[in-house]
């Protein structure tokens, strides 16, 4: 996350969409989701998509080939590289995982409206 904490908890409501879960994660982060969808394998940028990836795979109904689609058509097994990834700076920092959480629990909100 670059500099302070953003808020994310005015996002919009409905499904959780890949869409939706890509904005709000470059949103935490500071990026535009542009950002996060094109092929730009800068180190800032690759951590945010890949918790875009882990949660757009946990939270939609989208096979992990959808999901890689949607991310300028990179190949699957990019998202479980992504999932490892996630879980791994997860049980490093705690912040990481508390921002991961606060994303997962709003697209769990979404999801059961």
């Amino acid at each position: 996350m670059r500099g302070k904490e953003k808020d994310i908890s005015k996002e919009p409501q409905g499904k959780a969409t890949i869409k939706k879960i890509v904005k709000a994660t470059a949103k935490l982060w500071g990026y535009k989701s542009k950002q996060l969808i094109e092929r730009n394998n800068e180190r800032s940028v690759s951590f945010p998509r890949h918790v875009a990836m882990h949660l757009a795979y946990k939270h939609t109904n989208k096979s992990t080939i959808q999901v890689a689609k949607y991310f300028d058509n990179r190949d699957s097994s990019n998202i479980f590289y992504a999932m490892k990834r996630v879980k791994m700076e997860c049980e490093r920092s705690q912040t990481i995982a508390n921002a991961i959480n606060e994303l997962e629990k709003m697209f769990n909100k979404m999801n059961r409206t």
